[in-house]
């Protein structure tokens, strides 16, 4: 089961880089992304602006300073052989939030009765 919602919005938050990633996801290894804000959550997908990749974040952010949050994710690629373009990744470009997979049924509760 899925839920879609449409919504028409005019200002799409811009998330900016703090740092260069740590890791190229090659072989769809785990990539560290630094950005300047908490924004992305955990199951949260974004998109690089000026490549077009997207990630897929695996957990939620840590925050290392002010300005300064660390995330892991990983590529969202149809193959393996896959990696990270680091010329959209420098401090200061962008990254624009895309959706969020949440799974369902990703807590479940039991409830015994006797």
């Amino acid at each position: 089961m899925m839920y879609e919602w449409d919504l028409e919005v005019n200002n799409i938050k811009r998330v900016e880089f703090a740092a260069l990633p740590i890791g190229n996801g090659a072989g769809g290894t785990e990539i560290t992304v630094a950005f300047r804000e908490r924004y992305y959550g955990k199951f949260d997908t974004f998109k690089i602006e000026k490549t077009g990749q997207q990630c897929f974040c695996l957990s939620n952010p840590i925050r290392k300073s002010d300005g300064y949050w660390e995330q892991v994710v990983r590529l969202v690629s149809t193959s393996y052989d896959t990696v990270l373009d680091f010329s959209g990744c420098q401090p200061g470009d962008t990254t624009r939030w895309i959706s969020n997979y949440m799974p369902e049924l990703h807590k479940i509760i039991l409830c015994l009765n006797f």
